[in-house]
């Protein structure tokens, strides 16, 4: 099963890791290296957790993407 991993550095240090198709899987590393490891941890978690419960799998999410978008910021006074 391959999934996408969304990479974003912290405000407050490291980078935090999450995963578009499992909602709320959500992880921090110190590095990326890290956080993609902790993802990887998290993600076979998740699919556990599912499996107990009985509950489906979520197949085919490796199918999603980014899009880039603009974004017009108005002038905000001083």
């Amino acid at each position: 099963m391959r999934l996408y991993v969304h990479i974003q550095p912290d405000m407050d240090g490291g980078y935090i890791a999450t995963v578009p198709g499992l909602p709320g899987c959500i992880t921090k590393g110190n590095s990326k290296q890290e956080a993609i490891a902790l993802a990887q941890r998290a993600i076979e978690g998740y699919i556990d957790l599912l499996r107990r419960n009985g509950e489906p799998i979520p197949f085919g999410l490796g199918e999603s993407h980014v899009e880039e978008v603009d974004v017009r910021i108005p002038h905000m006074p001083a």
